[in-house]
Formats: structure tokens, sequence, C-alpha cells
């Protein structure tokens, strides 16, 4: 009777906003949870998705109709009540979709402005494996955000309610998945709500996955709980933890470029790299890879995006380089035990890795020369063509050779970076050298200021000594 009762509220839902959205929702997720009965859970649950995927389509379609009139107050007094829910979630600050568009460009520089500090500093303690300097920095993201301005200072009454519910549910179903496994009605909770927002990462238009506004506004939510899912000991929890990052990687690299950089090594290389990682979280992680590595643009994207930046980590090369050490592992133990027979298959998905992926640079170098080929034989049957358009296909064909660069600028810079650790005046003379600095005092303090990767204290006084001293006062 309560599931037929919440059907017909279903075919409504549209009509519902803040508070009394989230109490439906609350209803779905107790008889989900606990009904002794398989029907009423299976069906509460697929219940859910229906009202997230109303709820998310909903949002879009507000956004893409480009709205300038207020949604008066009603929606506002249901969202703010939200607040007091047991499902409520503190409420950040959002930009308003009704503004005026702003470029790619423009969003994805203002979002590296306002959060480039904390990407640094996440990438550091990932870099190090340091869960729980993680965790106290999303949890002060999570925590924090409320009152904050971002993006260009709207706050979340000037939202429409489409975003204002999408924005509570997406955290909702984040801070229950961030829950403790402290009994079994929590790690069901937890499992329930990461395949919902699994579901809805997966399901949302191509077109959410740049609403960068949004995206801005719930990522700290998103990173916290999947960085709770990633050191979950529930195998089911893990295995949601890499289909989310999957997701994030497949369809959300350019929003979440950042975030990406955080969870790859923390998902991936730190699960295989760690000889006390459970066998079947690391073939998790490798059957998530095995997909990755098959498709060409997102390795090619991957490569670009953290190998070529200055400021990502080498996360194409880490990969590469971890597969290939786990393939050539060699056999201790007894060869008729388990454990052999689960490291065999560890060793065979990591060479299928490595497979997949010379299989995937082989076609997207196929696929550049038959652009290349296909744009001189279009150029050759124009007799007249434009400058521009001269300009723009041998920008096309510039792009390998303008990547090989940006890796060959990232190498030289990290080798001298490593040598100034070692020797500091060895490596200014190497970034001398190399054209990383001018040789003037000026230019060698700013290239120590900007670059965060050197070693600046331990060497202050010899890089003084040798600025006073060194070759300059002797041009």
């Amino acid at each position: 009777m309560r599931i037929t009762a919440l059907g017909d509220t279903l075919n409504g839902v549209v009509n519902l906003h803040g508070e009394p959205l989230l109490g439906v929702i609350r209803i779905c997720y107790n008889i989900a949870l606990h009904s002794k009965s398989p029907v009423n859970q299976a069906t509460s649950k697929a219940m859910l998705t229906q009202m997230i995927n109303i709820i998310f389509r909903r949002m879009e379609t507000d956004s893409q109709a480009q709205v300038s009139t207020s949604n008066g107050s009603t929606g506002n007094e249901e969202a703010a009540s939200a607040e007091k829910s047991d499902l409520s979630i503190e409420e950040t600050p959002n930009a308003d979709q009704n503004e005026e568009e702003m470029t790619l460009g423009d969003a994805l520089n203002q979002i590296k402005e306002t959060s480039l500090a904390s990407v640094e500093e996440l990438h550091n303690l990932a870099g190090g494996a340091d869960i729980k300097g993680l965790e106290a920095v999303l949890d002060k993201a999570v925590h924090t955000e409320d009152g904050k301005k971002i993006t260009r200072g709207i706050d979340l009454e000037s939202m429409d309610i489409g975003q204002r519910d999408a924005l509570l549910v997406f955290r909702t179903l984040c801070k229950m998945g961030m829950k403790e496994d402290n009994d079994e009605v929590t790690t069901k909770t937890r499992i329930l709500s990461l395949e919902l927002l699994q579901g809805l990462l997966e399901g949302v238009s191509h077109s959410f996955t740049k609403n960068f506004h949004f995206i801005d506004s719930v990522k700290a939510y998103l990173s916290y709980a999947l960085l709770r899912a990633s050191v979950s000991q529930s195998s089911i929890i893990f295995q949601y933890a890499t289909g989310i990052f999957f997701v994030l990687l497949s369809r959300f690299r350019e929003s979440l470029k950042g975030e990406v950089g955080v969870f790859f090594p923390l998902i991936v290389l730190r699960s295989l790299d760690g000889a006390e990682c459970p066998a079947n979280q690391k073939m998790s992680v490798l059957r998530m890879l095995e997909k990755v590595c098959k498709d060409p643009q997102m390795l090619v994207d991957v490569y670009v995006n953290y190998d070529c930046d200055l400021e990502a980590p080498n996360l194409f090369e880490r990969m590469v380089t971890t597969l290939s050490k786990i393939s050539q592992g060699t056999q201790v133990a007894d060869p008729n035990s388990a454990a052999v027979s689960q490291t065999n298959s560890i060793k065979g998905s990591s060479l299928q890795c490595l497979v997949n992926v010379l299989k995937s640079l082989v076609d997207w170098e196929r696929s550049c020369r038959e652009l290349e080929k296909k744009s001189k034989s279009t150029q050759s049957l124009q007799e007249e063509v434009s400058a521009g358009e001269s300009a723009e296909v041998k920008g096309r064909e510039d792009v390998p050779n303008n990547f090989e660069k940006a890796k060959a600028h990232k190498s030289t810079m990290e080798a001298a970076i490593s040598e100034f650790n070692r020797h500091p005046v060895k490596g200014l003379e190497y970034m001398i050298s190399n054209k990383l600095v001018e040789h003037n005092p000026a230019s060698v303090a700013q290239f120590l200021r900007s670059t965060p990767s050197l070693n600046k204290v331990e060497y202050l006084f010899p890089i003084i000594f040798y600025i006073a001293l060194g070759p300059y006062n002797h041009s």
C-alpha cells in the first residue's frame, strides 16, 4: 500500500521541491533499506532512480530555457526549509544559470583561480597517500562552503528551483555516501547512495558535464564521498569508487581535471602499487583500466592534460610504468596456491591493459593521419584558400608537435627541479643553460617564487650566495 501511494507521488514529483521532495526521497530510502519485502525494496530503489532522473532533467531543461524571471517565493521557502531536514545538507552559493553564458575558457580559468591552491594541496596529499590529510581538507571544504561566494558571487537565492533541488539531492547522495561503516544498515545506506550517484553521473546529458557553475558547487562533496569510498574495506563500496571514478574520467575530465588528477594516483596507482591492497581491489581497478585503455581519445587526453602540464602529475607515464612492473612480476609462492592464481590473473589483466594502450595509440595515430590526408585532399580541390583557413589546417597538423614540445619542456623542468633539490647552484645553472630562466637575478627570483616543487627553504643561503656572488656580478 505504501508503494502504491509513493507511485502516485512519483507521477507528481515534478511539482515537488525542497523539503517535500527530500521527504519523499527519505521514505524511499527507508523502504529500500528496511523493508523485508524484496519487491518493495526493488520498487523503492527504482523509484529513487526515476525521481533523481526527473529532478536533473528538470534542472537541465530549466537551464537550457534560460528563464530570466524569478521562480517565486514558494520555491525559496521550500529550499530553505530543506536545511532543517534529517537528509538536509549545508547549502552553498552557486552561480545563476540565467546570467549571460560564460565562454568555456572563462569558466575554466575562473574555476582554476578559485580552487588552484586546494587542488595543488590535494595533489600533494594524494601523491603521498595521506588519507587523513585528504579527509581533513575535504571535510573543511564541505563544511565551510556555506556562505562562500564562488564564480560570479551569485548566492543560492538567485538560483532557480530546478537548480536548487538538483543541488540538494546531489549533496544528499554524497553525504549519505560519506557515512562511517558502523553497522550493516549504514553500509547498505552507503552502497545504495553510491549506486544512485554513479547512475546519476552516467545518465546526465552531455551539457550537464559542461555545467561548470553547478559542478563547482558540488565537487567538494563528490570528492569527499569518493575518497571515503576509495579507502573502504568493503569490496562492494570500493567497486563503486572505481565505477564513479571511471565516469568522472570518461565524462567529466574537462570540468573536474584537478579532481581526476587527485584520484587517479589515489585509486589506481595506490591500489596497484600497494602490496597490502587486496587482490579483489586490484582486479577491480584493472578491469576499469582495461576500459580506459581501450579508448584512444581518453588516453590521449590523460597524456595531454597531465603529462604535458607543468602543474599536473605524470599520470599516463606512471600508469604504464606500474602496469609494466606488475606484468613482469616474478613468482615466489607455491605454484599450486590460490595466491598464485590471483597473481597470474592480475599479471594477465595488466598485460591486457598494456596491449590496449598500444592498440589505442595506433588507432589514434591512424585517425590523425587520415584527418591530415583528408584535409590536404580537400585543400587541393580548392583553388583559393583563405589565409585563415590555411592557418587553421596548419594548426591542426601541428597539434602532435605541440604536445611533443610541451612534454619535452615539462621533462626539462622536472630534471631542473630534481637537480636543484640535490644541488641548488648546479640546478640554477642548469635552468639558465636550458633557458628556463633568464640570466639575471630578477628572473631567477621570480622563478624560485613561482615554482612550488623547489626546496627553497633548505637551500636559501646557497641561492642568495649564488645570486650575490655568482656570474651576474661578472657581466
